[in-house]
């Protein structure tokens, strides 16, 4: 990606997740065929997979996974990056880290965008907070 993400939970944060830490590229689609019949509703599919032959199991509106606001997405990010999470001192507060990433502890409201923002960022990925 060219520009920063912003450290924001949604759609777009987790689609970035899902390319740059595990590989599996999103594209947003402002329509996908289900059973034959358009639905004009925007759907995040793999990139690759057509919105006109979805593959069994796509449905219209389909998000990426939830890395950014699930702590059961997120975990999955934390073992494959081995990352340390850690309870602030204020209630709410989240840090996370990757040993020897050379990147700088996250300190964030969310435990599972903190996950979010250190794995990009240990990746090359610029996220602004």
């Amino acid at each position: 990606m060219s520009s920063a993400i912003r450290a924001v939970a949604g759609p777009e944060m987790d689609a970035a997740v899902a390319e740059h830490v595990f590989g599996k590229p999103m594209v947003l689609h402002p329509a996908i065929v289900i059973n034959g019949k358009p639905r004009e509703i925007p759907t995040w599919m793999y990139a690759g997979e057509s919105p006109t032959d979805p593959p069994c199991g796509s449905w219209a509106g389909m998000i990426p996974p939830e890395y950014s606001s699930n702590i059961a997405a997120a975990w999955k990010v934390v073992e494959k990056l081995q990352i340390y999470l850690s309870p602030g001192s204020a209630p709410g507060r989240w840090g996370a880290f990757i040993a020897q990433s050379g990147v700088d502890m996250v300190w964030l409201d969310s435990a599972p965008l903190a996950i979010c923002v250190v794995a990009l960022r240990a990746k090359g990925i610029e996220v602004q907070e």
